[in-house]
């Protein structure tokens, strides 16, 4: 339901166009939600002999084929797809790596006399100076503008060494005069090997980079190319979830605050099970790391303790290697579930020196009964009875419940129960009613059988 035109990256671009892609995956979930519903593509008005779709392939004459899986073959277009390292349009991934690459070469900036990219159609057209776009080379240019000009981002990313999502298209930085002397003596040409191998379908032959030519004042020329992306997977550094970790850190950096961010997330996966029950199933030690590390980003002021439920099926060894893993990614605090005896809680503390730990003192299962201070001196700082209460208050409501099937009253257990006042004294009642003298204080009813 959305469509993209060469017109949207030309001229003076607006902010419409960054929102572009958050709208097609929102239509893509209410499209597979119709579906589901029944219903099957969108009208004629789409997909007509006059529709949108066709006018907008040519003509209602012209056919335009999409692929789509045979039943049982795997679904592999994802594989078509590649992550982008740098917050800027695709055809400058691998123009910006190269950029970093050349700048030791190049030294000193202002000696540089032209800068020619011999690149695709593609990028010429669109992003390069093929496009004829003024907007392109003026530095007072919106930022989906800067981001759609190949000019400006080759010479930012020769001057700073990368590229950084706010800080790269700041109106200041824009405008910085040595900046915008290099960007003005850039400029692009289609080269056909390159429009071909732009178009490939062969993976190993398909290139989104090009070939770039530094001219230098004293007649010096400096070249070099580049097919893909370094985090392209044929690329130099291909991404790996590390960077997937990075990214994400430095994009919600500053910006991003969970109100609800697990104070405890856990290594178990569905279907979940208490921490001193067997069958317990883990997920990977670098997938419990991602998500600690993503709340670790996400949070303001909350205290971040990671639970590992390894001791059970990978021993000592793998709970420890795992809590290390999880300080690493950002946990405050380590929380080694369903440890079974004295030394194993001493020598988990002992492998992770000056971590705080949290013990979990649930009666009835695998850990024997220890006090808080026998925890403390193990090397726990924190001790919780998650169960105890709850575990006495089902003990109370089965002795009521046996006394009400067996008298039909409550009369032999009142002696065990609260009273109306003792429960006022508690939550402080009176207190609260006098934040409002309107309203009339409660009186205490003098007969045996309260409400």
């Amino acid at each position: 339901m959305t469509t993209t035109t060469r017109q949207s990256r030309k001229g003076e671009i607006s902010s419409w166009k960054a929102y572009a892609p958050a709208f097609a995956g929102k239509m893509a979930v209410e499209a597979v939600d119709r579906v589901m519903r029944g219903e099957g593509a969108p009208s004629p008005a789409w997909e007509g002999e006059d529709g949108f779709i066709a006018w907008m392939l040519g003509g209602p004459q012209v056919s335009y084929l999409v692929r789509l899986p045979e039943k049982g073959e795997p679904k592999r277009a994802i594989l078509e797809t590649y992550t982008k390292e740098h917050s800027a349009e695709y055809q400058s991934q691998a123009l910006i790596d190269l950029a970093r690459r050349m700048r030791p070469r190049i030294g000193d900036l202002a000696r540089v006399k032209s800068i020619v990219i011999h690149t695709s159609h593609h990028t010429h057209y669109v992003i390069g100076t093929g496009a004829g776009d003024p907007q392109k080379m003026d530095p007072t240019a919106s930022r989906e503008t800067l981001d759609h000009s190949i000019m400006y981002i080759f010479a930012l990313a020769l001057e700073d060494g990368g590229w950084h999502h706010v800080k790269s298209y700041t109106p200041e930085r824009a405008a910085r005069p040595s900046t915008v002397a290099l960007w003005h003596r850039i400029s692009t040409v289609e080269d056909s090997e390159w429009t071909r191998r732009y178009h490939s379908h062969d993976p190993k032959e398909k290139a989104f980079g090009g070939r770039v030519v530094v001219t230098l004042n004293d007649g010096r020329v400096i070249e070099d190319s580049i097919a893909v992306a370094d985090a392209h997977p044929l690329g130099a550094r291909p991404f790996e979830r590390s960077h997937y970790i990075a990214k994400f850190r430095a994009l919600a950096d500053g910006i991003m605050a969970l109100g609800c961010v697990l104070p405890e997330p856990e290594d178990q996966i569905l279907p979940k099970k208490c921490g001193h029950l067997n069958g317990k199933k883990l997920a990977s030690a670098c997938d419990m790391a991602s998500k600690v590390a993503a709340a670790a980003t996400a949070r303001r002021h909350l205290y971040l303790i990671a639970r590992t439920d390894a001791a059970a099926t990978e021993g000592l060894d793998g709970a420890v290697a795992r809590a290390k893993l999880y300080v690493e990614a950002g946990a405050d605090a380590i929380f080694p579930e369903a440890l079974t005896d004295a030394e194993m809680f001493r020598a988990f503390a002992e492998r992770l020196p000056g971590v705080p730990l949290l013990a979990n003192m649930t009666e009835f299962g695998r850990t024997p009964t220890f006090t808080a201070a026998e925890f403390e001196a193990m090397g726990y700082r924190m001790v919780i009875w998650p169960v105890s209460s709850l575990r006495v208050a089902a003990k109370a409501q089965e002795k009521l419940y046996a006394a009400l099937a067996r008298d039909g009253s409550t009369m032999a257990m009142q002696g065990e129960m609260q009273t109306r006042a003792e429960l006022y004294d508690l939550i402080g009642l009176a207190a609260y009613e006098a934040l409002d003298a309107s309203i009339v204080a409660t009186v205490l009813p003098t007969e045996t059988n309260e409400d």
